[in-house]
């Protein structure tokens, strides 16, 4: 995984801050991958957190993701932003 190219639809929830606030953001209307914020000028640390949904019988690409009350496989490559 070395280019933006994970299954980006199982991606929810995704949130900014920094200096303690939520920061507003926006999609690139042409690339997917690319999010667009402004980070508020003396910032040293953006916190991002993110939900990636995990689901039994999953279709390609997010069948190797799963999660259920006693396992939970976690690819940390799609966890990175």
């Amino acid at each position: 995984e070395h280019a933006p190219d994970g299954p980006i639809g199982g991606l929810s929830g995704l949130k900014f801050e920094a200096n303690g606030r939520t920061l507003a953001w926006h999609r690139d209307p042409d690339d997917m991958y690319a999010f667009h914020l402004t980070i508020p000028s003396g910032a040293s640390t953006l916190a991002v957190s993110l939900e990636v949904l995990a689901v039994r019988d999953a279709q390609p690409p997010n069948d190797a993701r799963t999660s259920t009350e006693s396992l939970a496989i976690i690819l940390w490559n799609q966890l990175l932003l």
